[in-house]
């Protein structure tokens, strides 16, 4: 869905041309983690690299969903309480973005930056037989959360007709 995205069978192609099972493929700007998942696919180890939390969650989700069991280690994104505060003191949004990838949401609007309306992500999920409810995600990483923030979140899921809201909050 991204616009360099390339096919998974062209990557295929160059990765079996160019290496052999076992030898270790860079993908410097993974993106959306088709060179690793052809790598993977094709039994070649692999080293993936991007700056965005977003882009992680969705590499980590898409090998997941792709290989069962697949084992990796992934650096840089938070591990603990300290960590998501160092993000959210670092980066208001790549925390937002990770926190919202945490619970399987989808960021409202892309990964763009600026006003939101109130919504910072999206949760699909089953509500019954062939029917799908919508989740608004709220993430407020600030020393200044309040109950007010709360009752906006509320004001959003009747603005949108959602049938549910998630409040995550960091302080």
């Amino acid at each position: 869905g991204y616009p360099t995205q390339k096919p998974l069978p062209l990557l295929e192609r160059i990765i079996s041309a160019s290496s052999n099972p076992g030898d270790t493929i860079l993908d410097p700007f993974c993106g959306c983690g088709t060179a690793v998942h052809a790598a993977e696919k094709l039994g070649r180890n692999w080293i993936g690299i991007d700056i965005t939390h977003l882009a992680i969650s969705l590499i980590e989700r898409r090998l997941r969903d792709a290989f069962p069991g697949v084992k990796f280690d992934v650096h840089g994104t938070p591990k603990d309480l300290e960590g998501a505060r160092d993000l959210a003191f670092r980066d208001k949004y790549q925390f937002q973005w990770w926190a919202v990838s945490l619970v399987d949401a989808v960021p409202y609007g892309g990964k763009k930056r600026g006003a939101d309306s109130g919504i910072d992500g999206w949760r699909y999920m089953a509500s019954g037989r062939n029917t799908v409810a919508r989740c608004i995600v709220s993430v407020k990483g600030g020393e200044n959360v309040s109950v007010q923030m709360v009752r906006d979140l509320r004001g959003v899921i009747e603005r949108e007709k959602a049938e549910a809201g998630l409040f995550i909050t960091l302080t």
